[in-house]
């Protein structure tokens, strides 16, 4: 048009200022934003929000604030679409507190809108406040706004890494609406090969968690659907398969390869298939030996601890579905509730430390078969688990005052049971009998521990009651054994090895659960290994160095078990 000579009106620039944009071309835009400066045209709420739509993808928030001010200084009130694209460069170039920020003043300005909104959930992800991005994709989805798939992504990928159960089942609920919606589908078909047919499950893209519940949903799938087609030996081979295009390929293959080694899949990992740009990560396993597993009980059992059915339509959350502000909501308090326990309990371990060194070396080599008679004794006596470990606790602080030298073993190991559980000091004590010593014996043991230890102190907190504290955090109901065993591994059954162990005698009880919780969750393949809740509670990330020898000695004992 300008190479012939027609000078282009203000309507024109801003069809061209939105063309560069949405092609990407930021100098471009920036270069036409200039020149209708220059030339005098009116720069309108449109005009900004055109070249403010190209600092998007690039990420360039320094440039939409400045462009923010400036329409500012021109008298130009910032529209929906302005704002929101600003704060969607912040979210791009990795400043999400600005992004969130900007949503705050918006309402002083303008209505937010759906595009708005979406951000708005993909800040909270970022921030890792998964509650308020739960409860503000409610409001979109009560509201009938449309919800994109970054933000689907964002915000299954954010309620997955909670290792919380109940979001958990919330972010496979988000995944089935995405999927009805068209995204996250899933390619199943039979081909032809040279071994026979080949059963082809191609797995859509996507962040790592997306990719774990589509392989979820793509083992339903085969386990509903093809299992009989699988047992009649007319395919002979699987294949699930993920393209790779500009994501972490090391993480996706983790993530797969740890979930089905955890479920003992028959799937191996085969070499990586490449076509610049895309990467192909595959497992293939026999159709017989995936038909057996398909129909064993590893994977009816993770199915059924999220609460899926299977339905034609896919994967579907039994009952009415999870609600997501009840749940959100619930988790709020679970975190109040936890943070206050685990407050009390740094203090009991930061009064309560116990000196290895002071324990007489004859009840360290009687020590194993001390924790077994106690372990023995609460289980007779029809007490938690969580009490057998007190007691054990409690016996190797009262063991490192020097009480043992004057108070025989077993009699010691009786006090502590007999103070832990609140025994009636008048009546006739079953532990004397259990514990083969004599009743008044018993009686003037407890007195000596309580003494020693001060009655106000005479209490204990065991690495036991500390990892259920952790469970609690994650929505696991202390009675479920089920979903605890799901969601812990080994952990509850290996912590009677730790507690006979003499490898972690004097560590805090809180960093045993924690490094336990660790080990086991990562043995058995479970993602994420250390969820985000955990980290934000307990302080300790998975790279924590201090952590690591206690996490080295637990995997030992995990290994034996």
């Amino acid at each position: 048009m300008c190479a012939a000579g027609v000078e282009p009106n203000g309507a024109t620039y801003n069809i061209a200022l939105t063309s560069y944009a949405r092609s990407g071309q930021l100098e471009a835009a920036l270069a036409l934003f200039s020149m209708m400066g220059a030339k005098g045209y009116e720069r309108g709420a449109n005009t900004y929000a055109a070249v403010l739509s190209s600092c998007e993808t690039p990420g360039r928030w320094d440039l939409a604030l400045e462009l923010l001010q400036q329409m500012q200084m021109e008298g130009v009130r910032p529209s929906t679409a302005c704002l929101t694209s600003a704060i969607s460069a912040c979210m791009h170039g990795g400043q999400p507190q600005r992004a969130k920020q900007l949503f705050e003043r918006m309402y002083t300005m303008c209505k937010p809108d759906a595009s708005t909104f979406n951000c708005l959930v993909c800040i909270y992800c970022r921030l890792g406040k998964h509650q308020g991005a739960v409860n503000m994709l409610e409001v979109m989805l009560r509201g009938g706004q449309h919800v994109d798939l970054t933000t689907y992504d964002a915000a299954v990928g954010a309620c997955w890494a909670t290792g919380v159960v109940p979001l958990q089942k919330y972010a496979l609920q988000l995944y089935e609406r995405a999927h009805q919606q068209g995204l996250y589908q899933i390619i199943t078909n039979e081909q032809a090969h040279s071994e026979g047919y080949v059963l082809d499950v191609q797995l859509p893209s996507g962040p790592p968690y997306v990719v774990l519940l589509s392989l979820l949903r793509a083992l339903r799938q085969l386990r509903d659907e093809y299992v009989d087609t699988m047992s009649t030996g007319t395919v002979g081979k699987v294949l699930i398969r993920l393209a790779v295009q500009g994501q972490d390929m090391e993480s996706l293959n983790t993530i797969l390869s740890n979930q089905l080694r955890s479920l003992g899949s028959p799937f191996i990992i085969m070499p990586q298939v490449a076509a610049a740009p895309v990467i192909e990560i595959h497992f293939a396993a026999n159709s017989l030996a995936t038909a057996q597993w398909l129909k064993g009980p590893a994977v009816a059992a993770v199915l059924g601890l999220l609460g899926l059915v299977g339905t034609s339509a896919g994967l579907a959350v039994t009952g009415r579905g999870v609600d997501g502000m009840l749940t959100s909501q619930e988790d709020m308090q679970r975190e109040v509730n936890c943070r206050q326990a685990l407050l009390s309990i740094q203090t009991y371990e930061a009064a309560c430390q116990i000196n290895v060194q002071n324990i007489p070396q004859a009840l360290l080599v009687q020590r194993g078969e001390l924790v077994q008679l106690l372990l023995h004794s609460a289980s007779c006596l029809g007490l938690s688990a969580e009490l057998a470990h007190d007691a054990i606790q409690l016996m190797d602080r009262a063991s490192a005052t020097g009480l043992a030298t004057s108070i025989a073993g077993r009699l010691l190991a009786a006090a502590c049971m007999h103070i832990v559980a609140q025994q009636d000091p008048t009546g006739p004590s079953l532990l004397a009998v259990l514990f083969q010593v004599a009743p008044q014996q018993l009686l003037i043991a407890v007195t000596a521990v309580r003494q020693v230890l001060g009655s106000s102190s005479c209490i204990a907190v065991s690495a036991m009651r500390v990892l259920r504290l952790l469970l609690e955090r994650l929505g696991v109901e202390s009675h479920d054994a089920t979903t605890s065993s799901h969601v812990c591994g080994q952990a509850l059954s290996v912590m009677s090895k730790i507690a006979m162990s003499p490898l972690l005698l004097g560590c805090p009880p809180s960093v045993v659960a924690v490094a336990v919780l660790y080990a086991c969750r990562m043995a058995a393949g479970l993602l994420p290994a250390w969820p985000v809740t955990l980290v934000t509670l307990t302080g300790y990330a998975e790279t924590n160095a201090m952590l690591q020898p206690y996490i080295k000695a637990v995997l030992q004992l995990v290994l034996e078990v």
